[in-house]
């Protein structure tokens, strides 16, 4: 067999050993997702279809209207990224793309989370300084206290580049593009930290034998961070390790999955809240083994948050919660937006 594939194999048996067999469920713990600025991008609302552009533009002016702020502070994200945190047992907090929730301002609101997740999507950092400026804030929070861990962070595609781009302090550790990923479903190719994470010792051997072996990371991408730019002595390599690399249909190396050895911050390439879309239109893996292996890497983050300070609970949980919130359908794809 080629050299990796035996490389590959020693490492998942070593995995599949030291995995745990049972894991601590958590608490409940509060997490916030930063919702995109609705006026620019949506996730998959991104501009793809006419008819999903005007979408955008009416909803955002509507809540724009009706909550009495400008539509450039309105947020979205679509409604599986909820879903995918609900599945790991957290209740979610939807923070507009200048950190506030309601009346509440981003310095008020970040003491009552135990974590926060970046979404995906198809942002220009440097077009949307706002939201940019925010997510400084909410790294510089997480990253304050390495004894403490304030608060865990979880990026998705986009929300992986995006705490690249804030450990690196530099926007253009983010290729733009030229990767070949879109709607690519593969395995991780683990490197040889990945037997030592936090990552593969928080998730059933089962599922992370899955995540190594099949075809069920789907990837949406054409952007992405390239391995060197971890390199030993940069900035970006001292705040994360790589754990697992993939190659794009050219060949092309990008970075797939990322952790903090200091701080409860993760980062994958990959979209493990797809599973809850079901559009005929891309190659997602709706497979048991690829279900079970998201909602552990669901589980993963939440229980990692949980372990942080904050303990929110009453009333002023519930007027900050999204449970006040109802998404909204399209009329296309198989998900609804939440616009706040």
């Amino acid at each position: 067999p080629p050299p990796q594939f035996v490389q590959q194999t020693m490492l998942l048996s070593l995995l599949l050993l030291l995995t745990p067999l049972t894991l601590s469920a958590p608490t409940m713990p509060v997490i916030g997702i930063l919702g995109l600025p609705a006026a620019i991008s949506c996730d998959s609302l991104r501009a793809t279809q006419p008819t999903d552009r005007e979408f955008r533009r009416v909803s955002a002016a509507q809540v724009a209207q009706q909550s009495g702020i400008d539509i450039d502070s309105v947020g979205c994200f679509a409604d599986y990224y909820v879903r995918f945190l609900q599945m790991g047992g957290a209740r979610i907090v939807p923070l507009r793309p200048d950190g506030t929730v309601g009346n509440f301002t981003l310095d008020k609101v970040l003491p009552l989370l135990n974590g926060v997740l970046f979404t995906g999507g198809g942002l220009s950092f440097d077009a949307a300084p706002t939201f940019f400026s925010t997510a400084r804030a909410i790294f510089d929070y997480a990253t304050s206290d390495a004894s403490e861990a304030p608060l865990a962070l979880w990026g998705t595609c986009q929300g992986m580049q995006l705490l690249s781009a804030l450990a690196a302090d530099d926007t253009t550790v983010v290729v733009r593009p030229p990767f070949d990923s879109e709607d690519l479903a593969i395995p991780l190719n683990a490197t040889d930290a990945m037997g030592t994470s936090a990552f593969a010792a928080g998730i059933p051997g089962a599922d992370l034998a899955s995540l190594l072996t099949l075809p069920i990371t789907e990837n949406l991408h054409q952007s992405g961070v390239l391995p060197a730019s971890f390199a030993p002595g940069t900035r970006l390599g001292s705040y994360f390790t790589v754990l697992s690399t993939n190659n794009d249909r050219k060949g092309r190396t990008f970075v797939s999955t990322i952790e903090s050895p200091r701080f409860r911050m993760f980062g994958v390439q990959f979209h493990p809240e797809r599973p809850l879309e079901y559009s005929p239109a891309l190659n997602i893996n709706h497979s048991e083994a690829a279900v079970s292996a998201m909602q552990a890497l669901a589980s993963l983050f939440v229980r990692q948050a949980a372990a942080t300070a904050a303990n929110t609970v009453g009333p002023v949980l519930d007027a900050i919660a999204i449970d006040r919130l109802s998404p909204t359908y399209s009329g296309t794809g198989t998900y609804a937006t939440y616009f706040f």
